[in-house]
């Protein structure tokens, strides 16, 4: 049942269609989906990715990272040119991340080194500062004790 238009030209003769039907605008969005979902489905064929198991789907995992999305998704979702620059993109930072991880654990492994060459320097600065201290002491304690000898031999051998 077709009735006319609120349009203000009635000469236009245009119809509205039936509530139930979908529009142009919701045909349009179905094809453009539809062709999305095929492409998606060619290249994840041509990729050779294989869909995630079906088992999985209900489980959550332990891991606070999502899934990734397949590549036939993300098609889907953005078109060729968007899905597959989002995936190299997520790539390229996981690789970056990894980079940065193996460069981080070289850089503490370097700096425990550093810290544990200073320690030794410290310690073997420690001792040889001891020593020094215990040459002076012995040193002091031998001028200590030839200026008693000489003071006894001052006053009780020279004198006599």
């Amino acid at each position: 049942m077709t009735t006319p238009t609120d349009d203000p030209n009635p000469s236009t003769g245009a119809l509205e269609e039936p509530a139930d039907a979908p529009s142009g605008e919701k045909r349009v969005g179905w094809f453009k989906r539809t062709k999305r979902a095929w492409l998606g489905k060619m290249v994840s064929n041509l990729v050779g990715e294989n869909p995630p198991p079906a088992g999985n789907v209900g489980q959550e995992s332990d891991s606070a990272a999502p899934s990734p999305a397949s590549i036939r998704n993300e098609i889907e979702e953005s078109g060729l040119f968007g899905g597959i620059s989002n995936r190299i993109k997520r790539t390229a930072d996981q690789y970056l991340q990894q980079k940065m991880d193996e460069i981080e654990a070289r850089i503490d492994r370097k700096l425990n080194e550093i810290d544990a060459r200073l320690s030794e320097w410290r310690d073997r600065e420690i001792a040889n500062r001891i020593r020094i201290l215990k040459i002076t002491l012995w040193v002091s304690v031998i001028v200590a004790v030839v200026s008693l000898i000489y003071a006894w031999v001052k006053d009780y051998v020279l004198t006599t």
